[in-house]
């Protein structure tokens, strides 16, 4: 079996859970087909250590880096209107066409782009989750003005999409919502949903085994509360705005004192440090060993007010066994009982009554670390590649 694999991001080693993900693809791919070409683009070259890259993927696949600025969906359209009159996208044609791939997976919207180049070969376009339903989303949550540049934005990514239905080609997901969303938005288009996977959640791994049971909180002690989100993206900045003007600031009020920690990828700006002057909270970027780092802490607080597609963030806590709190955006795709796997707040009085029961239950944290691994099975690595097997065996099956 060979395989072209194009890659719309990656940086190496992995800086966030996509480019996690987009690694894996790659690395399954290496394993299973006889040959495999990747075509990478990037923003900077130099994020990607190459020689470490190879020694990564088993097979020694060929790799080239295309270094390309702008956004996403910008270079995705350029790639879909004028395709092979580009001299990158026509060397990837002409590389790919002496390759002869018997299937090809065009991974993200840069990606997609390319599917004209390889009308005739079989695949998937792998959006992860909906341009188009991401950006309505925004625009629904915005208020006034602010709605009109998302709402665009969807318009542009539905046209997007609509250019990009194959015959040959199935499109990927890895939430069920997402999935009957473009079912409906896309009749007639082929889409499966495939989950992220979790590396650290092995074959022999069980619930009892993953759980942890906290107790941080007993003989007096503070309890500790990790926030748990990515601070450079824009919805989830202002996510964690709302959630200490509206929640952790009036439980502070409210005599409830709780020693906080945010993982947010970088450190807190000025905005952020006067807002949480009054708070007793530590800005970390980063942790070398994430579950080492879970261990420390009482319950996990995931903030998202608005999103699509399925966050890596979530399953990681709930596969390691952690009392977590979030919204239904940060659990979506993620089959789980709140109360039971975790605690699901869509609103802020039940934010502050969940964040009140998560820090002075201890019989709380310690079912919902208990039973939290059990949502987290299906996304174990094992799971997932089997089920990206057979869809490739399936897609590259002569007819």
């Amino acid at each position: 079996m060979r395989c072209t694999l194009i890659l719309s991001d990656l940086t190496f080693p992995p800086s966030q859970g996509l480019h996690e993900q987009s690694l894996g693809t790659a690395r399954l791919l290496a394993g299973l087909c006889e040959e495999l070409q990747i075509f990478i683009y990037c923003k900077d070259r130099r994020t990607i250590d190459e020689v470490a890259l190879l020694q990564e993927l088993p097979g020694r696949p060929t790799i080239t880096i295309i270094p390309y600025t702008g956004s996403h969906i910008r270079r995705g359209c350029t790639n879909l209107l004028f395709g092979k009159l580009r001299s990158a996208e026509r060397d990837i044609a002409s590389a790919a066409g002496l390759f002869g791939p018997d299937f090809v997976h065009l991974d993200m919207a840069v990606a997609a782009g390319l599917h004209r180049i390889f009308r005739n070969t079989p695949g998937v376009i792998s959006w992860m989750d909906p341009g188009s339903r991401r950006q309505f989303r925004f625009a629904l949550a915005a208020r006034g003005y602010r709605r009109v540049p998302h709402f665009a934005a969807g318009l542009v990514f539905y046209l997007f999409e609509s250019l990009c239905r194959s015959r040959n080609k199935v499109w990927h997901v890895v939430s069920p919502t997402d999935r009957r969303y473009l079912e409906r938005a896309h009749p007639g288009q082929p889409v499966v949903q495939i989950p992220v996977s979790i590396t650290s959640l092995g074959e022999s791994d069980s619930p009892s085994q993953n759980s942890k049971l906290r107790s941080g909180c007993d003989g007096g002690s503070r309890p500790r509360a990790l926030i748990f989100l990515d601070l450079r993206v824009p919805h989830l900045y202002t996510s964690f705005e709302l959630l200490v003007k509206r929640c952790l600031l009036p439980l502070e009020s409210a005599g409830l004192s709780i020693q906080y920690t945010v993982l947010g990828r970088v450190h807190a700006d000025e905005r952020l440090e006067s807002l949480c002057k009054d708070l007793d909270m530590e800005f970390v970027v980063w942790v070398d060993d994430f579950r080492e780092a879970l261990a420390e802490f009482d319950f996990v607080i995931l903030p998202d007010q608005v999103g699509t597609g399925l966050k890596t963030r979530a399953v990681h806590v709930l596969a390691a066994g952690c009392a977590a709190i979030g919204t239904s955006f940060a659990f979506e795709g993620i089959d789980l009982e709140s109360g039971q796997h975790a605690v699901v707040a869509d609103s802020w009085l039940k934010w502050q009554e969940g964040i009140r029961q998560l820090a002075t239950d201890n019989d709380l944290r310690g079912r919902l670390a208990h039973y939290a691994p059990e949502v987290a099975a299906p996304f174990a690595a094992h799971v997932v590649s089997g089920r990206w097997e057979n869809l490739y065996s399936e897609m590259s099956r002569p007819d």
